[in-house]
This record gives structure tokens, sequence and C-alpha cells, in this order.
């Protein structure tokens, strides 16, 4: 039989007292205290005058009064200690202020997140509502720009190929000579749908283009053999493009397809060709040493001295060492394990040092001439930047990954070069640069050499251009033989061999490289011609042409902020719809 626990008789006495469940929750009746009275009842700091009431008042008068001695001994104890304890009463009062204010600062903290989060969402609504309309406004002038003009040109569709290698098996000196002549593939900058790329061409934009096309001097326009124009030709093509592309700038692309259906019976004339830069006969005969088939064969071509190697003047044969030293980094990219060709996630910089570093010698023999590598700004960007800016802050030119300058002064630049990581013809960046970027920096610097220059001179200036991606090279020529346009065509894009055996791949780049030089080289001492040596000196006073006929226009003004738009963002960009085909 279980035994019945038997309750203690204080706590039958104290049942019907104040307060009776603090009394209870006691041991005994000699734990009876104020402040574990309190803490049992937690209360809040406006309760203090309540609380302290009904112990003096009620529950010490109770215990007092009780038939139970333990508890009238405790009722005596409480009265005695009242005083004594006031400074823990004391600060028992002050712990309950500070929780209240602590919780009461946590509930205003919550409550400004709260109010500010709804007020960012409200403003976020705001600003994508704004942004939609904007977007809306963008989409709409460029459509009424459309409509408003000449009927849309048909789509045309374009197979490009990134490299092209030939096909025979030996390398001869032709070959050497062959790739400066026209490519008959496609390369990214020639890929119409992909020209439209850098932000909608709207109503201002129409309106400047449309402004600088007629403030141009009929009789200084390139007058074709039909008797058109090749300005109306391209003013007639820009009307018809909604986004920003390198024809509102009076550019010719050589190798559009679209282009050449323009210009119809014409094409022949405007895609004239220039007779390309030649390399010397001994310099041919020494690249095609090179014309190896294993590593050995290389590196014994490469112990021999090269020719004229003794002589006095080093400066004078600089091209026979510089291609040694060439073919001597790249035979370094043949022996190491893994190969670079069939690694992946090389970075720019990786093929910038152990490949195109030979770009930044190159030129070392050109006087008072620096090649300029990583990123820099474009001087004469800048300078059509800063034309006319009236904020009293200047703006930055073109960054680019290289530069060719003159350090002479005033100083001058003469070739740029774009690089990347790896050969992607679909991606963003090779397109934009090969497309849009590099061409405008040439624009730029083409502008700024013919300025000064003779006008028989200028007509005969050259700017090239490097694309650069992975172990392959892109190289671009622009120039403006007549009338306010300029012209650009892309030459053969080259791979850099991947395989010691097809090392006659790398004699075209070696050749390529130094008929660039050529070209920069003859091109400086053109712009030497300058009109200003012809001006009479007295004739200070004489004022000038804000736009000199016999030079090309500068470049049609970059996208604002405004209409700007990154890649592949824009629901109807050319870009993104060939993407979603590919």
């Amino acid at each position: 039989m279980s035994k019945v626990k038997k309750t203690a008789p204080w706590r039958t006495a104290v049942e019907g007292l104040p307060h009776a469940r603090y009394l209870l929750s006691e041991a005994k009746p000699q734990d009876f205290n104020h402040i574990a009275f309190l803490s049992f009842e937690k209360p809040a700091s406006h309760k203090r005058r309540a609380l302290t009431n009904a112990w003096l008042d009620q529950v010490i008068p109770g215990l007092k009064e009780s038939d139970r001695q333990e508890l009238r001994e405790a009722g005596n104890r409480l009265t005695t200690e009242w005083t004594s304890k006031e400074l823990e009463r004391e600060a028992f009062w002050n712990d309950v202020i500070r929780d209240e204010t602590e919780q009461q600062a946590k509930k205003d903290r919550m409550e400004f997140l709260k109010a500010a989060g709804e007020q960012r969402l409200r403003s976020a609504e705001r600003y994508l509502v704004a942004e939609t309309r904007i977007d809306f406004e963008l989409e709409t002038e460029a459509l009424e720009v459309r409509e408003s003009t000449l009927k849309t040109p048909e789509e045309t569709t374009l197979s490009s190929k990134a490299s092209r290698s030939d096909p025979s098996d030996n390398a001869t000196r032709d070959q050497v000579d062959e790739i400066t002549k026209p490519a008959d593939q496609v390369t990214p900058v020639q890929v119409d749908q992909y020209k439209n790329m850098y932000g909608l061409f709207g109503k201002s934009d129409m309106r400047i283009f449309k402004d600088r096309f007629h403030q141009m001097t009929p009789g200084k326009k390139w007058q074709l053999p039909s008797g058109a124009c090749a300005e109306d030709h391209l003013y007639q093509e820009g009307l018809n493009q909604t986004y920003h592309h390198i024809v509102h700038s009076f550019i010719i692309d050589l190798e559009s397809i679209e282009m050449r259906r323009k210009f119809g019976p014409d094409w022949k004339a405007v895609a004239a060709r220039p007779r390309p830069p030649d390399l010397d006969e001994d310099l041919k005969d020494y690249l095609m040493t090179f014309d190896v088939a294993t590593m050995a064969d290389l590196q014994r071509e490469l112990a021999k001295p090269y020719p004229h190697q003794e002589e006095l003047d080093p400066r004078k044969h600089f091209d026979y060492k510089w291609i040694k030293d060439t073919v001597s980094l790249w035979s370094n990219m043949y022996t190491k394990s893994p190969s670079p060709f069939a690694t992946k996630g090389l970075t720019e910089l990786y093929w910038r040092i152990h490949v195109w570093s030979c770009i930044d010698t190159l030129f070392d023999s050109i006087d008072e001439t620096m090649f300029l590598p990583g990123e820099g700004q474009a001087l004469d960007s800048m300078a059509r930047r800063n034309q006319d800016n009236k904020t009293g802050r200047k703006k930055p030119g073109y960054k680019t990954d290289g530069t060719l300058r003159t350090v002479q002064i005033p100083p001058a630049d003469w070739l740029v070069v774009e690089g990347g990581k790896s050969l992607d013809i679909f991606g963003a960046k090779y397109l934009q640069e090969s497309g849009w970027k590099v061409p405008r920096e040439m624009h730029d610097i083409l502008y700024g050499r013919m300025k000064d220059t003779t006008p028989k001179a200028a007509r005969q200036i050259q700017i090239p251009g490097l694309v650069l991606s992975g172990p392959n090279i892109l190289a671009l020529v622009m120039d403006a033989p007549r009338g306010s346009c300029a012209r650009i065509r892309s030459l053969k894009s080259l791979t850099l061999a991947s395989d010691v055996a097809q090392f006659k791949d790398n004699i075209k780049i070696l050749a390529l490289l130094l008929k660039i030089k050529r070209l920069v080289f003859n091109s400086m001492e053109l712009a030497k011609q300058r009109k200003s040596l012809l001006d009479d000196p007295l004739a200070v006073w004489d004022a000038e042409s804000d736009q000199d006929d016999d030079v090309i226009w500068t470049l049609h003004p970059s996208p604002d902020a405004k209409g700007k738009k990154r890649l592949f963002e824009h629901p109807s960009s050319p870009l993104d719809s060939r993407k979603s085909r590919v």
C-alpha cells in the first residue's frame, strides 16, 4: 500500500493569505523574502508601488496574524529586514527598468527597419515603373524612327569562321604574301546581325546623324563611278539601323555583305584596296627557315646566328633579332606539360605574357615610339570626348589593352590592341571589341592623324588594330581614301599552331605583325607632311572651321547612359536573337 505524502501544516495555513502562490512556491517559511517575491511576480516598473504596498500591507501582516508560529516568525523577520534590503530592492528595479529600455529600443529598431524596408520596396516599385517607362519610350522612339525611314532591309544570313588554315601542306614565300589578300571567310566583324549592338538609336541620335550628313559639302563627298556618293549610301543605311552602328560614323565595313549589296555596281571602286606593305627578300628567306616539322629542327635553327648579327648596326637589322626572339618565346609553348592549347581556363594575361608579349618589342626599332601594354586611355578618343566639354571635368578616353604611341610632343597613337582569354566568336566581349570598340578607337586615331596632314598624304594613312583572343589574332585596318567616310577591313584571322609540326602557321603570324609594323611606319612618314608647315606663319588670326572638308568626320557620339544597354539585356537585341538560335 503506497504512502500518502503529508502536507506541511504551514502550507495549509498560507493558502488563504494574499499572494499565496508565491508563499507556496518556497520550500519553507524561512525562505520568504521580498526580492524573491518580486522575481516570482516578474513585474513591470510601473507596478512597483502596487507590489510594495501589497507586501507591506497584506503579505507581512497576514503572516504575523497566523496561528502558526513559523509563519509569525517569518512575518517579524521580514519586517526587520525591510530597511536593510533597500539597496537590493533598488538594484532589482533598476534591472527591470534597464531591461524594459532595451526591449523598447529593440522594438523601436524593428519598427524602424520595417518602415524603412517598406519605403525601399515602394521606391523600388517606383524605380521599376520608371525604368519600364523609359524602356518603352526608347522602343517607341526606335520603332518610330525605323517606320519613318526607308523600307526595312532584308535579313541577311551569314556564316562565319574565326580562323582559316592554309590547305596546302608546304609553306612557301607566296603564303607569306597571302595573308594580306582579301579573306574569303566571314569574321565576326563582318556579321551584320551582330554589329547593331551598343544601344538603341533614339530620336536625339537620329537628329545628330541627320545634321552631320546635311552639313557635308556635296563637292567633297566620295563620287562613285555611277554618279552616286558613298556618304549618301551610308546615310540611307544609317536611317535603317535601330541600334548604334559604326555606319552612323560613316564607316564602310568592307567585309559586309549588306554593304556590298547597298553599293551595287560601285562596290569594286569602294573596296579597292591599297597595295599592302611588303617585306625584304632576305627577311622572307629568314622567316622560311623556321618552316620545320620537329622540335629538334626548330632548336637547331634557333641555335644559328640570325643574318647580319655581327654587324655594328643592330637597329638596322632589328627585325631579324625580333623574329628569332619571338620564335624562341613560342617554342616554349610546345615543351610545356600539359599543353596550353589543351588546357581550359587560361587567363588573358597568360596568353599576353607567353605569346603576345612579342608585340611589346616589335616597334622598338622605330625612334621615339613605345608600345604601352596594359589598360590605358586612348588619347584621340579623350580629345574627341572633351572637344565640346563644358562641365569643367575631363572625360576619360577609351580604355585599351595596348597602344602604340609616339612620345614626342604632342604624343600620338598609331595602333590599338584589345585582348581576351579565349576565342568565342559569339561571345559579347569578342563581338563588342571586333565590331564596335576597336573600329571606333581606330577611327579616332585616323581622324587625329589626318587632321594636320596634307590631303594627299592623309588619304594614304592606314591605322591598324589587333584583337587577341587566346592564341588567335585578328587584324583590322582602317583608311579614308576619299570623301568624309572611312573604310575598315579585316585580314585573315590567324591562330598559333598547337603543334610544332604546323609551325608554318606561326610564320604567317610573324609576317602579319611585321607587315603591320611596315604599315605603321609608312603612316608615320606620311603624317610628317603637315599642313601647318605649309601655312603662312604670319596668318595667325585666320579663323579655322570646326570641320575640315579634307578629312573624315569625327565619330558619332557614344550612347548616353539612358540609351546604353548591356549585351543580351535588351529583349529585342539582335545578339540575343542570334544567341537563342545558336
